[in-house]
């Protein structure tokens, strides 16, 4: 509804930098809100190749086909987001293609098989369906997985690494006149080859070359040595061991399998759901493998989703599927076999399976140029204007001091627009149309991409991507992107009609009803729109038009945006809230004989925001009832109101500065003032205040300045190469900000890293009794850069149990104690202990944290094996392996 209940202010002379043609308002505006469909693509290639039974090279090895790949399909179609169930989770349809090349296919997956795994069907496969795009699919949405199981070697003539196609003969190696192979270059064994570099161009084919959410799988001898060729941005790796080791594996016949396992003709590394796998003695060894990590997942005693976004990422499955790997095969044929795995997807956020359909937002694919460990340190975000949906300002992470950590010249000079942080990136856009992303640690710069324009606002970050608009640039319109947080690759755009353009921050709102927007108030001469879109394909949801322009950046909480239009000589500037959902007006309050550029903040059930005036006159702050529009409270000012106003309900304050330098503290329930405090000029540059007191503001005086946040006196100020117009963005007890000569600033503490780690592990004796004790030695190490305390855990796994797993989840837990070292500190420890039954045990150490570590590799170590007589003793067996040649 159009309230009647405005606030009045004086006429006067009416001064405007820019040109307006005013539109009479005509009540509530007509929304148009369409539906909304996600299509997620799976498409997932499966080759398998044989394994031989028995020593390569052997007269009368033979080759069995591999049945590893079938098994993961079976696995993979027990999760919803592979049963290609329309329209699940509400909202989003998931599609998955499954194609299968096998000399083995099994009755069940027979809709999925295209033919033998010769080289020429591998090839037509990714070229023709694996790097496909259908009708109605977006690229940015499909992920695409090549699985491949079977024989792969080394080339002894350069190195290069090729997987074995086809059946042994295929290709006959040549023999020289005395019947010695005399194998080439190009055909060095009796399979047909493909070779790394050519795989690698295969993979490239297409659509594949730009996708940014490729998995690739390969589980067979040797194939940590494909990564060279293959890794890239956009990839993600996982190999079933290093260069060097071999592929290790079940079969049933002509070979024993393992007691009671089935089925048969499977690789450890893809694995087994089997939650009874045993090793050839009959001792019980427990979910394997990748199909392991996926299985156990189904009914999780423990859980994988390290992010709880009811999503298995690649990046999840790897680490349980690497440390049952190494566990069985050293257990099973004391043989080493080292799963790898080639990052070049941000975190490996490739997502596998969705474990919820209810769950929202569904992830999408992720990717990213590989990146450094240490960037799954997570430090704190403020990745929109103002930090969060209803801007204000406030951040409950600690303020800084003025230590200049680094600088970046940015390719242009930064006007309005604020850095936003996400995770380790700090994205700023500039006013000459580049938006980089550098590194929040040592500020060096990652991406930089280029829009059609320059760009005024602040960006928004969200489910990994960047949001951003832009301005005119003479006859061409503005437009608004969605780029790829990881890459900066464009993933989707939304053209603005003709002279509009985006002068007002975007907006991320907090989720209604499922609804995934972004929200951007854009300008055009003659008015001006508030318009929603999907966040995943940048589709209109609905759409808002004003009577005057919006240069406003807006707010959102209670389910409404809230957003404030300049106003003109003919039309005043107003103030509405709009259902967010809809787009529907639930209120509208008109102030007269004024203008408004500053943004909008909500807080407290109110909506706060300051006047630009008309005239010289009528500069006011302004709270208003966030339900009704009514007013609360209003405060003058000195000068006009530029910035947008922060608040901390906390302490009962609004923080605002005017264009002559005041900076003025409100009370919020009020609006009675506190304190004002005199510093450098300010134009659009917002305060913001940390959960520990602390204002920060820029001025064009080129300072940035830290006041009291309970009396305003100035504690400190650091003096820039230039102006400061836009807002600083606060982690913990770090600042940003730009300036117009275009450096941005990081200033603050360094930054820790965090790395803990068990450097040695024995027992002693290796055979006693169960009347003696056990001695346990460990060592445990602080890597990181910091002082810091952490659990360090002793458990045991005791053979005959049935229960093998080098990892602290399937130990039983013997001790634990809290441990601080100072960084690069070492700690030797010591625990005694007496067995109560004879047995096979060894013991795990490992070393835990809330801290978010540089890596997890170094966390673990476990004993050799220690014997305790006086029982049955047992042993593991001696079965087996395969050899992928």
């Amino acid at each position: 509804m159009r309230r009647n209940v405005a606030v009045i202010f004086c006429s006067a002379a009416i001064i405007l930098s820019f040109f307006v043609v005013s539109i009479e308002l005509q009540g509530e505006k007509t929304v148009n809100i369409q539906s909304i469909g996600t299509s997620i693509v799976f498409r997932l290639l499966v080759v398998e190749g044989f394994f031989a039974n028995g020593t390569p090279g052997t007269p009368g090895s033979v080759d069995f086909p591999m049945r590893s790949g079938q098994y993961l399909i079976g696995e993979l179609l027990k999760f919803p987001n592979w049963q290609n169930t329309t329209n699940w989770a509400g909202y989003v349809n998931c599609t998955s293609y499954i194609h299968l090349l096998s000399y083995d296919p099994m009755p069940q997956y027979s809709s999925y098989f295209k033919g033998k795994s010769k080289e020429v069907n591998v090839k037509n496969e990714i070229k023709n369906f694996l790097a496909a795009t259908g009708p109605g699919e977006n690229n940015s949405l499909t992920i695409r997985i090549f699985y491949y199981v079977g024989h792969s070697s080394q080339s002894k003539f350069n190195g290069s690494y090729y997987m074995q196609l086809g059946r042994r003969g295929d290709d006959p190696v040549p023999q020289d006149p005395n019947g010695v192979p005399a194998p080439t270059h190009d055909n060095p064994s009796d399979y047909e080859e493909l070779f790394d570099t050519e795989l690698d161009k295969l993979l490239s084919y297409g659509d594949l070359q730009n996708s940014n959410c490729t998995l690739i799988i390969l589980d067979t001898c040797h194939s940590g040595g494909f990564i060279t060729k293959l890794k890239r941005k956009g990839r993600v790796i996982l190999t079933a061991c290093k260069n060097h080791e071999i592929a290790q594996g079940w079969l049933t016949v002509p070979d024993p399998a393992p007691p009671t396992v089935s089925p048969g003709q499977w690789s450890i590394f893809t694995g087994s759901s089997n939650g009874t796998v045993k090793f050839s003695n009959g001792s019980i060894f427990g979910r394997l493998g990748l199909i392991g990590a996926l299985e156990s997942q189904l009914q999780p005693q423990i859980s994988l989703d390290r992010n709880s976004d009811a999503c298995l990422s690649a990046g999840e499955i790897f680490p349980f599927a690497y440390s049952t790997t190494i566990g069985y095969a050293l257990n099973q044929w004391n043989t080493n076999q080292t799963p790898q795995i080639s990052v070049g997807v941000k975190l490996s956020k490739i997502p596998i399976v969705y474990l919820n359909v209810n769950y929202s937002p569904i992830k999408v694919p992720s990717n990213g140029a590989p990146i450094k460990p240490k960037s799954d340190i997570e430090f704190g975000s403020w990745t929109q204007h103002r930090n969060g949906p209803s801007r204000t300002g406030f951040s409950s992470f600690k303020g800084t001091l003025t230590e200049l950590l680094w600088t970046n010249s940015l390719d242009h000079i930064a006007t309005s627009s604020s850095s936003i942080i996400v995770g380790l990136q700090v994205i700023t856009a500039t006013s000459g149309g580049t938006i980089s992303d550098v590194d929040l640690m040592d500020g060096e710069g990652i991406w930089t991409s280029e829009v059609s324009s320059g760009v005024h606002a602040t960006c928004a970050a969200t489910d990994g991507k960047i949001f951003v608009g832009t301005l005119c640039n003479g006859t061409q319109p503005g437009m608004i992107y969605a780029f790829d947080e990881a890459t900066g690759d464009i993933m989707w755009e939304y053209p603005l009609p003709s002279e509009t353009e985006t002068f007002a921050s975007p907006l991320i709102p907090d989720p209604v009803q499922n609804e995934t927007l972004v929200i951007f108030a854009v300008r055009n001469p003659t008015g001006g729109s508030v318009i929603a879109l999907n966040r995943t394909l940048g589709d209109l949801v609905w759409e808002f038009p004003t009577s005057t322009q919006i240069v406003s950046s807006p707010a959102s909480s209670y389910g409404m945006i809230f957003v404030a239009t300049y106003g003109n000589d003919f039309t005043p500037c107003e103030i509405f809230a709009l259902n967010q959902t809809t787009g529907q007006v639930v209120w509208n309050v008109p102030i007269t004989d004024n203008s408004i550029t500053a943004g909008l903040a909500v807080a407290d059930e109110k909506v706060f925001i300051g006047t630009s005036g008309r005239g010289g006159v009528n500069f006011w702050m302004l709270a208003l009832n966030a339900f009704t529009g009514d007013l609360v409270w209003q405060e003058p000012a000195f000068a006009p109101i530029s910035s947008s106003p922060a608040i901390d309900i906390s302490h009962d304050f609004v923080i605002f500065g005017s264009e002559d330098g005041t900076l003025y503290a409100l009370r919020c329930s009020d609006g009675s003032i506190q304190w004002t405090q005199t510093i450098g000029p300010l134009n659009l540059s917002s305060p913001v205040i940390s959960g520990d007191g602390l204002i920060y503001i820029g001025s064009l005086d080129g300072r940035l300045y830290c006041l009291n946040e309970t009396n305003g006196h100035i504690i400190w100020d650091f003096l820039s190469d230039g102006p400061i117009v836009s807002s600083p963005a606060l982690i913990e007890k770090r600042i940003l900000f730009s300036t117009m000569n275009g450096t941005l600033y990081c200033l603050g503490e360094p930054f820790p890293i965090y790395d803990f780690a068990v450097t040695e592990a024995s027992a002693s004796p290796k055979i006693t009794n169960t009347l003696h004790v056990v001695n346990l030695d460990f060592s445990v190490l602080n890597n990181g850069t910091t002082r810091e305390t952490f659990s360090v855990s002793v458990g045991f796994i005791r053979m005959e149990d049935w229960e093998w797993l080098p990892s602290p989840y399937y130990s039983t837990l013997i001790y634990k104690e809290q441990v601080t070292l100072n960084s690069n500190q070492i700690k030797d420890l010591q625990f005694n202990w007496s067995p109560s039954q004879p047995g096979h045990y060894y013991f795990v150490i490992y070393v835990t944290s809330d801290k978010p570590e540089e890596t997890l590799l170094n966390n673990v170590k476990t004993t050799s094996e220690i014997t305790i007589l006086q029982g049955a003793s047992g042993g593991l067996g001696g079965g087996k392996p395969f050899y992928c040649n």
